[in-house]
């Protein structure tokens, strides 16, 4: 796990901004999820010094937004909790993904975990980060937002201690995690 979280934690290190952002207090966040509008977004740009957007939603976001704020960070949204198989980020490697049956959180009865049923979802599955072959997947996702000309990831839902236990949003409790799993 440390090799995953030193490797998001770099980020946009090293991106030069102009002297004045330095200068004042930030005008910090804009956070835009689903298919994001581009007008709206160069629009908002121009008031922020950081947006967050569904990576996959509109990869021309960055550049777009740039050209109203050349200033402004962009950051991709990565969620570390779940994989969606109806996500088209995840969509290219589910075939590959759902014949790991060890990357995926199961119930004491042996069944899958899946997450946000409480919004209806049934497509949505718990991942083990403590799997090195999961925190090699989120790792390569995280390297495909930045090579989409993103500054960096925000990892959502990386939470240090094990949280699977809201069973209004899961199908199950996770079978066999513990915090020092967890955190392994």
């Amino acid at each position: 796990m440390h090799r995953l979280a030193a490797f998001l934690l770099i980020l946009a290190a090293g991106r030069a901004q102009s002297p004045e952002v330095h200068n004042r207090t930030g005008k910090f966040l804009s956070v835009h999820y689903g298919n994001a509008q581009v007008e709206w977004m160069t629009e908002a740009a121009r008031r922020v010094d950081m947006m967050l957007f569904s990576a996959n939603s509109r990869p021309i976001l960055p550049a777009a937004v740039r050209q109203a704020n050349p200033n402004v960070l962009c950051l991709g949204y990565l969620n570390a909790m779940d994989v969606d198989s109806k996500d088209p980020a995840v969509q290219p490697d589910w075939a590959a993904i759902d014949r790991r049956e060890d990357w995926f959180l199961h119930d004491e009865k042996g069944r899958r975990v899946m997450t946000y049923i409480d919004r209806g979802y049934r497509t949505r599955y718990a991942i083990d980060r403590s799997n090195a072959g999961v925190q090699e997947y989120l790792a390569g996702r995280a390297r495909r937002v930045i090579d989409g000309g993103y500054d960096g990831v925000f990892l959502d839902n990386f939470d240090l201690s094990f949280s699977f236990r809201n069973t209004k949003k899961l199908s199950g409790i996770p079978a066999g995690v513990t915090n020092a799993r967890w955190q392994a």
